[in-house]
């Protein structure tokens, strides 16, 4: 895969990013965390490609991204009552300490934390199954009409992918030339599949209710 298509895919997420921006202010918001991670994720992308070409090293804002991503989508798991409260403040406290303890006692800040990505990765897999069965025992739309359950197919093939690649690494698998060459080629596939899926996602939240019904 050459370098341009390699740039194509990974800023496929900019079709997620514009749609959203163009439906903002109509989308729930409920939905919002997951809008504010489409950003994010965006920026990092940029940040990533400069700090690639300039000082050669993107691993502090993708660690950084990382953590902030975890604690993104499972706040929106609250805001989809997947998760109550304490549940909440439970998952994102655990993230937090494993990805401090990770970076800050066991390595440093410029290695990749491999093994928070991949607790808050099966963490986040675990959640999205638990979700999509929840749409589905409810069967009010369509499982591809429904933005929850089509946010939950994205997260489940990208999470899962990275669960397999970090433990690879963790086991010193990726040494290979040939191998991470592979291992790349289908992680910019799934990559740019889980941004389509995203952005048609984003086309089908429903709008912010219009008014509030007092009891």
């Amino acid at each position: 895969m050459n370098y341009t298509l390699t740039l194509v895919f990974s800023l496929s997420i900019l079709i997620a990013v514009v749609i959203s921006w163009i439906r903002y202010k109509q989308i729930d918001p409920a939905y919002r965390p997951f809008l504010f991670l489409i950003w994010l994720s965006f920026a990092n992308e940029i940040l990533s490609i400069i700090l690639a070409h300039t000082v050669r090293n993107n691993t502090i804002n993708n660690n950084c991204f990382f953590l902030l991503e975890s604690l993104l989508i499972t706040w929106q798991f609250y805001k989809w009552k997947v998760l109550n409260k304490t549940g909440l403040y439970l998952l994102q406290c655990l993230s937090a300490i494993v990805w401090i303890v990770e970076l800050g006692f066991v390595y440093n800040i410029n290695t990749f934390c491999s093994y928070f990505i991949i607790l808050h990765s099966f963490i986040i897999v675990l959640l999205s199954i638990s979700t999509i069965n929840k749409v589905a025992f409810a069967g009010n739309t369509k499982l591809l009409k429904n933005p929850i359950a089509l946010i939950c197919f994205g997260f489940i093939g990208y999470f899962t992918f990275s669960v397999l690649t970090e433990a690879f690494w963790v086991n010193g698998l990726g040494e290979g030339n040939v191998f991470v060459l592979h291992i790349y080629w289908i992680q910019h596939y799934i990559n740019l599949f889980s941004n389509l899926i995203y952005a048609l996602a984003i086309l089908w939240m429903p709008a912010k209710p219009r008014f509030i019904l007092l009891s």
